[in-house]
């Protein structure tokens, strides 16, 4: 019981600080914290799902360097704007947390991930690793159905929870823990 009180404050100590600074520095937090959890995520793809005998560097750094820079740098502006898009539609998304939550999904699972991020996934990733732009763009096409689908059912359900019960300076952190599976679900179908 005294372990587990004192395993309580520290956590409580974590979770303060990582607030302070999301509020004083989120551009900040949000790209070390998809810097890591990028990383991580690859890590565990290669490693444990892949099965892989060592590490491929390159692509971990392709991961890393993604992440840092789309998960944690892009996605704060992006996630930034869906509170300003949704007073454009007011008598059917702006009436409750419910459905403004609702109008982030839609726009996240219809805009944002198949038009922004799969493409700017393949393109950089594959461009990062050494392919060309052509060569990426092919994989882009051959991989695109199926890397939608699977972003629609994972992220759905995850992000209506995070746009409906997380406070929004937190909207990025939680869907990066998310992206924590989902690094190695997207690794997966990007690298089989």
């Amino acid at each position: 019981t005294v372990r587990a009180n004192g395993r309580s404050r520290v956590m409580a100590a974590l979770v303060r600080r990582i607030s302070s600074g999301i509020s004083r520095h989120p551009l900040a937090v949000n790209v070390v914290s998809g810097t890591l959890l990028s990383g991580i995520g690859d890590v565990v793809c290669q490693l444990v799902a892949e099965e892989a005998p060592h590490l491929d560097r390159r692509r971990l750094l392709t991961m890393v360097i993604f992440g840092a820079g789309y998960n944690g740098g892009a996605v704060t502006f992006i996630y930034g704007l869906y509170p300003r898009l949704l007073p454009l539609f007011p008598a059917v998304f702006h009436t409750s947390p419910t459905r403004k939550a609702m109008a982030s999904v839609l726009m996240d699972q219809i805009v944002h991930c198949p038009l922004i991020y799969t493409p700017v996934f393949y393109l950089v990733t594959g461009v990062l690793q050494g392919a060309t732009l052509s060569e990426a763009a092919g994989e882009l096409k051959a991989k695109y159905v199926e890397s939608v689908v699977a972003c629609a059912g994972f992220w759905t359900p995850y992000m209506f929870f995070n746009f409906r019960y997380m406070p929004p300076k937190f909207h990025v952190l939680t869907m990066q823990g998310g992206n924590l599976a989902w690094n190695v679900i997207i690794d997966y179908i990007a690298h089989r």
